[in-house]
């Protein structure tokens, strides 16, 4: 998407799985399964995307992930899969 001489460019930073109940509240899972089907523990994928924000003197990137502070449990526990996929979008874009 582009605003005059800013460019703004959705990347990603991989998949995560989350409690599908946790997310939607008190909305039936017979409706939220339509569209976000759940694993056997009951959760969904997710996608961790952030915000690359690029003009003509400076890129900023906006990443609301989840960081390297995750335990390898709690990595596994969410399936935290893709984190490569982040450098290979900005790698597309021109960006090392």
């Amino acid at each position: 998407m582009q605003f005059g001489d800013i460019a703004l460019h959705v990347v990603s930073d991989g998949t995560y799985w989350e409690d599908g109940g946790r997310l939607f509240g008190l909305v039936p899972k017979m409706l939220w399964e339509q569209m976000a089907p759940a694993d056997e523990q009951n959760r969904i994928c997710l996608n961790a995307r952030c915000l690359l924000i690029e003009t003509s003197q400076q890129c900023i990137l906006v990443d609301t992930g989840y960081g390297d502070k995750l335990s390898e449990t709690q990595r596994r526990s969410i399936k935290l899969e893709g984190r490569q996929r982040l450098l290979g979008d900005l790698e597309r874009l021109g960006l090392g």
